[in-house]
């Protein structure tokens, strides 16, 4: 995992208020954006 990565899903979960969220908003599953 690259930073730039794991930065853009920090701050999707930050703006989109959990994980799940912004999962859906970056079409990614939520088990694969916890992981990161």
């Amino acid at each position: 995992m690259d930073r730039l990565e794991a930065m853009s899903i920090v701050l999707a979960v930050a703006d989109a208020g959990s994980l799940s969220a912004a999962a859906r908003r970056l079409n990614t599953p939520p088990a694969t954006a916890s992981r990161k």
